[in-house]
């Protein structure tokens, strides 16, 4: 082979080893720049799903509306008037409240109450006998109270819930001789606790003690006030909405 013929020929196994080299560069490139591995593709997904759940806990909202009755058997106990005369009140009751509020989150619900303890077989009893005796067999007596309650499960993995309560009251008392009685009136303050059960998807029924203590206030002349302490101990059964 002439001197010309092989300089040609080393020229052309040049150019071909340049493409083939060029050409190996782009197959690594795209490989490192196409479809990730599958390593890659599990993390992939799995952020997608960690964000997802995210997501979903956040447009998490509780059951807004809560409902509660509850009605059971009580003790009527209060008194009134002065340490060297003090008058003694007792009986039974049948306690009633109904509430309805909004659930903060799932285990605490606040809002508004209504509790009426209607009060049966009333008596008086004076600390000194003077003729001044209160004759009861025509009064009928009951309490009222309007006002805010808090209630909560403490423990999720329990159904005990406490209950809160602190209103207005107006112990109310009526005659049958019609005679103009002023009706103590003053701040009412309960608590009480109970367990309950499931019923259906957003019900339970339950059974509660629950204390209420009311310091109420009565004119008696013009510049003259009474103090009346009333005390109801009680056991509800309850029926729950939320």
């Amino acid at each position: 082979m002439s001197p010309r013929r092989q300089v040609c020929a080393a020229v052309l196994l040049a150019v071909a080893a340049i493409a083939e080299s060029a050409r190996g560069a782009g197959e690594g490139r795209g490989a490192a720049g196409g479809s990730p591995s599958l390593t890659e593709s599990a993390d992939a997904d799995s952020d997608a799903q960690s964000a997802t759940r995210e997501a979903d806990r956040s447009n998490e909202r509780p059951t807004h509306l809560f409902l509660r009755a509850a009605v059971g058997p009580g003790l009527f106990t209060a008194n009134s008037g002065s340490s060297t005369d003090r008058r003694h009140f007792s009986g039974t009751t049948l306690s009633l409240q109904a509430m309805v509020g909004s659930t903060l989150v799932r285990a605490v619900a606040i809002g508004g109450a209504y509790f009426r303890d209607q009060v049966f077989n009333l008596s008086a009893k004076d600390d000194v006998i003077n003729g001044n005796e209160p004759d009861l067999s025509r009064v009928t007596m009951w309490l009222d109270a309007f006002g805010f309650f808090i209630d909560g499960y403490p423990v999720s993995t329990v159904d005990v819930h406490l209950q809160g309560f602190m209103g207005f009251s107006i112990l109310h008392t009526s005659r049958k001789d019609n005679a103009n009685v002023d009706d103590p009136t003053g701040i009412l303050v309960s608590v009480g606790g109970g367990y309950t059960w499931p019923l259906g998807e957003h019900g339970s029924f339950g059974v509660m003690a629950r204390l209420s203590y009311a310091g109420l206030q009565v004119s008696e002349t013009f510049n003259t006030s009474t103090t009346v302490r009333v005390l109801i101990p009680s056991v509800l059964a309850t029926i729950t909405m939320r």
